[in-house]
This record gives C-alpha cells, sequence and structure tokens, in this order.
C-alpha cells in the first residue's frame, strides 16, 4: 500500500518473485493509478484490518465488474483514459505560484472528466464507500465554469471593461488586415500582377520574368528579401499608416498582457483555496483505477480474493499458479501445473526430481504471498494466510556459479533471517548448503533447519539431500514424478506423463529416485546404468 515502508522483501526476494512483472500484469488507465501501482508495498503484518478492508472493496468492485453493462464499464474506462496529470498544478498552487493557461485547461479537463466518472458510477453501492468515492465541489466547478466541455479562457474572467478593450484590440487588428490588404490588391493592379498573391507580404517572381524583377526591384514598394537560381522573393515595403496600426496595437498588446498575468494571479489565487481538494480528488481517481484493475485482472483470469487467518500462522493454496510463468509457458504452448500446499510455522522440506518444478513451487508460493500482501486478487482457486512480517528467498538459479563466492553469499543472507526466525516470516530456501561438499552440506543444512524450526517462520526448503526429510519436527512435501508410471517407453512419455503435484509424505519415505529412469530413456549408457544401480543397493560400495 501507498505510504508504508517496511523491510519486507529480504535481499534480492522481490526481484526472484518478479513483483514488478506481476504488478505490470494489472493495466491502469489514469497517471495516478499507475502512480499506487508503481509504489506499491506489500501491508505490513499489523496492518491487517487495512488489508482486509482492501479485499472487501475489492469484493465488491469484482461483483459491480460482473453485473455492469458492457457499454456502460467501457464509458468508464474511456474517460478514466483521458484523465491528465494535474501534479504540477497542485505544486504550483502549494508553491503559491501562478498557474498558466495550459495548467489551467489540464486542470479544468481533469475536473470535468473526475465529474463525469462520478456521474457514470452514480446510484453505485461500492463506490459510495468514502475510501473511493469523491464528492462534487460546486464552487471550484463554478469559479472555473466548467459545463458542458472543458475549454478555458482567460478573457472570461475579465469584466466589462477588461470586455471592451479586447473589442478595441480587435477592431484596430481587422483594421490593420483590411489596410494590408487593400494595399496587396493595390499593388498587384499598379503593376500587372493579377492572378498572384502575396503569401505573408511576400511575391515570389521567376528570374525569367527579366522586365518583372527589374521594375520590382527599382520600386519604392519593394525590397528583394531572398534570391535563389530561379526565383526572387519581394517583399512588401509597409506604408505609414500601417506602421502606425501595428505601434498602436503592439502598445495595447502589452498592456492586455498586463491585465491577463492579473486575471491569471487573480484565479490562481481563486482557486488555491480548493488545492486540498484538488490533491484528494487525485487520490482517489487513482484508488478508483487501481481497484477497476485488480477487479479487471481477477474476472478476466478467475483469480480469487485471498482469505486472511487472523489466529494461525499459515500459508494455505489450493490449484495456485504463478501469473507470470504461466503467461511464459502458455507463450511456449505449455500449460502450468496447479500448485496446492499448505505451510505453517516451522519446516517443511520439498524432494523430487531436477524437472520436478521445485524451484517454481517456491516461486509460487512467494509470488501469491507477495500478491495476497499487496492487496491483489490472488492466482489461485484459494489462498488463505497470515500476513506476514517479511519473506526471504534464496533460489538456487540466482546463486554464483563459484563454488566459495556462492557458500560465502548463502552463509551471508541466512545468518540475516536466522536473525528473523522468531518473527513470522516465510523463507523459502532452494537446494539449501549446496555451495560445499555433501557431507558438510548436509550437517549445515540440519543444522540450519533445525535453528530455523525453533522460531515462528514457515521455513519451505527444496533438497536433495537424503535425510533432511526424516529431521524429527520437519514436514515432507515430494514432486509426484514419474512414480505412478510403469510403462514409460520414450522421452516423450517423461513430459507428458511427469506428474508435477505435490503431496504430503510421511518420514519414512525416501527422496524419490527418477534420475535413473530419466537417464534410461535419455539413453545413457548401460553399464553405467547398472553400475548405478548397483551403488544404490549397496550404499556406493563395490
Amino acid at each position: 500500500m501507498e505510504g508504508f515502508t517496511l523491510a519486507y522483501y529480504i535481499r534480492d526476494t522481490k526481484e526472484n518473485l518478479r513483483k514488478n512483472d506481476i504488478l505490470n500484469l494489472f493495466a491502469t488507465a489514469t497517471p495516478y493509478g499507475d502512480k499506487i501501482k508503481e509504489n506499491l508495498a506489500p501491508y505490513p503484518a499489523d496492518k491487517e484490518e487495512l488489508l482486509k478492508q482492501e479485499f472487501e472493496e475489492l469484493k465488491a468492485a469484482i461483483t459491480y465488474l460482473k453485473e455492469v453493462p458492457k457499454s456502460r464499464f467501457e464509458e468508464i474506462k474511456d474517460s478514466l483514459m483521458q484523465i491528465v496529470s494535474v501534479d504540477l498544478v497542485i505544486e504550483y498552487l502549494e508553491g503559491k505560484a501562478i498557474l498558466n493557461s495550459p495548467m489551467l485547461f489540464n486542470l479544468n479537463k481533469f475536473l470535468f472528466i473526475a465529474k463525469r466518472v462520478a456521474d457514470l458510477m452514480e446510484n453505485t453501492s461500492w463506490f459510495s464507500n468514502t475510501q473511493i468515492r469523491w464528492q462534487f465541489n460546486e464552487k471550484l466547478y463554478k469559479l472555473l465554469k466548467i459545463k458542458a466541455s472543458y475549454s478555458f479562457y482567460i478573457g472570461s474572467y475579465g469584466d466589462e471593461a477588461y470586455e471592451q478593450f479586447i473589442f478595441n484590440l480587435r477592431k484596430l487588428e481587422v483594421e490593420l488586415s483590411n489596410l494590408i490588404k487593400n494595399e496587396e490588391n493595390r499593388l498587384l493592379k499598379y503593376y500587372a500582377l493579377e492572378g498572384r498573391v502575396f503569401i505573408d507580404g511576400a511575391l515570389l517572381v521567376n528570374k525569367n520574368s527579366e522586365e518583372l524583377v527589374s521594375e520590382l526591384a527599382g520600386s519604392d514598394a519593394f525590397i528583394v528579401t531572398k534570391e535563389t537560381f530561379t526565383a526572387v522573393t519581394f517583399s512588401r515595403k509597409e506604408i505609414k499608416q500601417e506602421i502606425l496600426l501595428k505601434e498602436k496595437i503592439d502598445e495595447l498588446k502589452s498592456v492586455l498582457q498586463a491585465k491577463e498575468n492579473q486575471l491569471y494571479e487573480n484565479l490562481s489565487d481563486e482557486i488555491r483555496e480548493h488545492s486540498s481538494y484538488i490533491r484528494e480528488l487525485t487520490e482517489k481517481v487513482g484508488k478508483f483505477d487501481w481497484l477497476l484493475a485488480k477487479a479487471v485482472y481477477a474476472v478476466n483470469h478467475s483469480a480469487t480474493i485471498p482469505v486472511i487467518n487472523s489466529h494461525e500462522y499459515i500459508f494455505k493454496v489450493h490449484d495456485g499458479v504463478h501469473p507470470i510463468i504461466k503467461k511464459e509457458l502458455q507463450g511456449l504452448g505449455k500449460e502450468f501445473s496447479p500448485l496446492t500446499i499448505k505451510l505453517e510455522s516451522g519446516v517443511a522440506v520439498l524432494t523430487g526430481a531436477n524437472m520436478g518444478g521445485k524451484t517454481i513451487t517456491l516461486k509460487t508460493v512467494g509470488a501469491l504471498l507477495i500478491m495476497a500482501q499487496m492487496g491483489l486478487p490472488v492466482t489461485a482457486r484459494y489462498f488463505e494466510f497470515k500476513p506476514a512480517d517479511f519473506i526471504y528467498t534464496s533460489l538456487n538459479e540466482e546463486k554464483d556459479l563459484v563454488g566459495l563466492s556462492s557458500f560465502g553469499a548463502e552463509v551471508q543472507s541466512l545468518n540475516e533471517v536466522i536473525e528473523l526466525k522468531n518473527m513470522w516470516g516465510l523463507i523459502l530456501l532452494d537446494e539449501i548448503a549446496n555451495g560445499t561438499n555433501p557431507e558438510e552440506g548436509i550437517a549445515l543444512a540440519k543444522a540450519i533447519l533445525n535453528t530455523l524450526m525453533k522460531g515462528k517462520c514457515s521455513v519451505l526448503v527444496t533438497t536433495h539431500f537424503d535425510g533432511l526429510s526424516s529431521e524429527k519436527g520437519v514436514v515432507h512435501w515430494q514432486v509426484k514424478g514419474l512414480r505412478k508410471l510403469k510403462d514409460i517407453v520414450s522421452i516423450g512419455d517423461i513430459y507428458a506423463n511427469f506428474d508435477y503435484g505435490l503431496e504430503k509424505v510421511t518420514a519414512k519415505d525416501t527422496v524419490p529416485k527418477d534420475a535413473l529412469k530419466v537417464a534410461y530413456l535419455m539413453g545413457m549408457n548401460k553399464e553405467v546404468l547398472l553400475l548405478a544401480e548397483k551403488y544404490l543397493v549397496t550404499n556406493g560400495e563395490e
């Protein structure tokens, strides 16, 4: 939520879970909806009531969206897309500066469109919510003369004397225009130039007309202003009456500028009294736009509103998908296997084959949590959670491939989250302690998990280490994989029949060993496969 600052994401977690990519899935229509989206952060765990209110508003918006006629919604969306930014206007008003014509035009347009949207939403129950609905400021609209359009003309704010001044000025300008037109016609007739026209007081003559060029060049009425290989451009010399009229008009325009400056200053002062209303209106327009964007996404993608559990430390998801990864897979003609899992305070281990999507599981769990805690609809059939104090991810694909630097970075980040173990947070660890040798790695992994188990946080860790799942108190989740297949005869069967779903298993179950089955289908040397099977039986001894 905009306005909350919270050390919620530990280290690179925000990037790992692709928070910004997720937010960009929600299409806002106004600069103020964009601003909310750009600054969106998870609600702190102690702001649970505000998050509940956010979900109630979203639920009402979704209901409205499902009921409103499509034509009415399109009209609302088209209107929102016409909203312009008035941030500079607000800055000038609050800084006691004078607004200019473009700023006032934008303000009029903003207020006009905002009223149109409010009129379209009239008698809509959820729009009446005080957090969303904006009031009509009749005094401001009357001041800016906003009625049937949002046009702006500073002269409409002048008094009768101003109007008379403008009338006299326009009269002189017409007189000058007629004088110039008459003088040009006189010259065209005098020099037998009928059929030619002056363009901005200039006359273009082809050099082939030598006599005419010579005559005009020697005339007191013209001067040469440009010459090319083919033509000569003559400009008409201004006559005395024309010069006097122009001087008078310039003088009056200077006076007019001073009068209009005063009008701009007076109008800015009057509008300044409503600056807080204008700022509040931009915020409400942004919130309305953002709420609609979330509702549209929820309806179009069958996303659900999360359920907040105030009493249990829990993350529970049924048929959840990572919205970005699902979209990318669809682009490749593939489907995302929905995720169902329940995590509580303590440690859970996730095992399975390399191709089993364990890392994607971590990303999905994390992405769904941050979506929920930012007040977004969640891409799942059901999602229940207790708002967390923090979230941390350590993904195998993000780690430096150089052993020592990888292991060192992992130690530093794990130290950081171990300090937070007594807070309610989600820790997602991919292939814990794989940056060192297996014997020490499994010892370190067990020690880390047992340390974290003493805290309040929820830990989900993927591993290839046999034995982690048998640690006391550890919950074991396993990718179903290929274990249900008896007759796999081709590589295609692997991808077509691999079950990416998760199942909860008991501590006595071992880490699934699909690797030899996959290696066989991939064409691994038979002698190697036989030796591998022998080592499995004899625990690696000859």
